[in-house]
């Protein structure tokens, strides 16, 4: 059986009158890669924060190893691999992703 690691129910963010994610719902499973794709503005940056602890969600729950994040940064739990390069310019993706798994 497939040992769920990380799962959002109805997750909602909102910013004034606009909504930047609305009822977002998944299950990712131990051993599974997960990317979110989609055009500029569609939510992947906001989703993803709200999954890490790096944003509360207006609405909805963020569950890692089935216990409910309710404040903290995830970093130690889940895998980040930042639109911009953070830590050195000369290391390729590989290498900070290798590094970034080290250090956690």
């Amino acid at each position: 059986m497939d040992k769920t690691v990380l799962q959002t129910k109805s997750l909602k963010k909102r910013y004034g009158d606009f909504t930047a994610v609305e009822d977002l719902s998944l299950e990712i499973y131990e051993g599974e890669i997960f990317g979110f794709l989609g055009p500029n503005g569609a939510g992947k940056s906001t989703s993803i924060n709200m999954m890490c602890g790096l944003l509360k969600p207006d609405e909805g729950s963020v569950l890692i190893q089935g216990k409910a994040i309710n404040s903290g940064v995830m970093f130690s739990k889940v895998g980040l691999c930042p639109q911009s390069i953070i830590l050195w310019s000369k290391l390729t993706c590989k290498e900070q992703l290798v590094h970034l798994g080290e250090v956690s």
